[in-house]
């Protein structure tokens, strides 16, 4: 056991895999990002004992239910008072499998065979028990039918492939059920908007994300909040409650959205190459332009794309030479020359235009 916050004076202990994990998904980022082997070896028997530890607490129906769950849940008066929308021992279940799932993935860069093949193996055990104990499969719709349950079933693999687009259609209508409205805690925030817009509903997460009203992130805009409080709060509760936070950061891997979605850079996406990039950007119809860019180890990537009229866009890449991409059309988009996808290797300047296909 690893406690959440370090360091700590004992707070902090069985905050559950959404926190611990973090043991195993800092590294596991880290070396995706910068392709720095030494920090999957420094860490690589904490995170074989940290695995044993969530067999500890895993029970007899092979599911965990401890932790602090979806925390700050919207539907919460109480922050963190644990009126969860997705049950507990659904979050942190799935979360341990995405563990595994990355644990086995580390091992397979260290050649560490017989790990690797455990952590599939217990990866795949939770996965086939969440299925079995948590999961409609006749409505495709994972317990507690809320934003949380749905986006996280979708986004950590629990679906088949085959069922996946009926799912996803699943998630947008319970979004509506909520009349548009964010109504989830911060692990379902950090999937939530990545996994609409990876089956076509970018057009509802930027509702969800930019509208006035409470509760969204337009709305502490509108309110003149600089940073991001702990807990999503209305004015009147924040009048006669102390706000414990006005400064967490973990509300802002809403950010993630913006870079994955909207510039669309996925970089080493497959976790093998450190040295490729997938460029998807997507066009929201709101948007007359996006520019944003981020670092490599071999220099900067940057992505421009500009509105040309309502059927027509002109991107912008600039990489580093060292780094091949592929440049992907948005889906109901093609390049002038009709096809959906291109590939670059030592270029480092790329414009290219885009079409809306009829």
């Amino acid at each position: 056991m690893i406690p959440g916050i370090i360091p700590t004076s004992g707070w902090g202990y069985g905050n559950g895999p959404a926190w611990d994990g973090m043991i195993v998904t800092l590294p596991y980022d880290i070396y995706r990002y910068t392709g720095i082997k030494e920090v999957l070896e420094e860490n690589s028997n904490a995170i074989k004992k940290y695995l044993e530890y969530l067999k500890t607490i895993t029970d007899e129906n092979g599911i965990i239910d401890m932790g602090l769950g979806d925390w700050c849940d919207i539907n919460d008066p109480v922050c963190g008072g644990g009126n969860f929308s997705s049950p507990r021992k659904f979050t942190s279940s799935v979360l341990a499998m995405y563990q595994f799932k990355c644990a086995s993935q580390i091992f397979k860069v260290l050649n560490m065979p017989k790990e690797c093949e455990n952590a599939e193996k217990e990866a795949e055990r939770y996965r086939q028990t969440i299925r079995k104990q948590m999961i409609d499969l006749d409505s495709l719709t994972a317990i507690g039918n809320c934003e949380t349950s749905q986006a996280m079933a979708l986004y950590y693999g629990l679906f088949d492939e085959s069922e996946e687009e009926n799912a996803a259609k699943r998630l947008a209508e319970i979004v509506h059920q909520k009349n548009d409205f964010i109504h989830c805690g911060v692990l379902g925030n950090k999937v939530l908007y990545l996994t609409l817009s990876k089956y076509g509903y970018g057009e509802l997460a930027y509702k969800m994300i930019t509208r006035p009203e409470f509760p969204s992130f337009g709305n502490f805009a509108k309110r003149g909040f600089t940073t991001l409080p702990e807990h999503f709060t209305t004015e009147q509760r924040e009048k006669e409650h102390r706000v414990e936070s006005l400064n967490h950061h973990f509300w802002g891997n809403l950010t993630a959205w913006f870079y994955l979605c909207l510039t669309g850079i996925k970089y080493n996406p497959d976790f093998n190459d450190p040295k490729y990039a997938e460029i998807s950007p997507e066009f929201i119809s709101k948007l007359s332009f996006v520019d944003a860019k981020m670092t490599t180890p071999y220099g900067e990537i940057s992505v421009n794309w500009k509105l040309k009229g309502e059927n027509n866009v002109v991107l912008k890449v600039t990489k580093p030479a060292e780094i091949k991409a592929k440049i992907i059309a948005p889906s109901g988009w093609h390049f002038d020359d009709g096809s959906a996808y291109k590939r670059f290797e030592n270029d480092t300047d790329i414009k290219l235009k885009l079409q809306k296909t009829i």
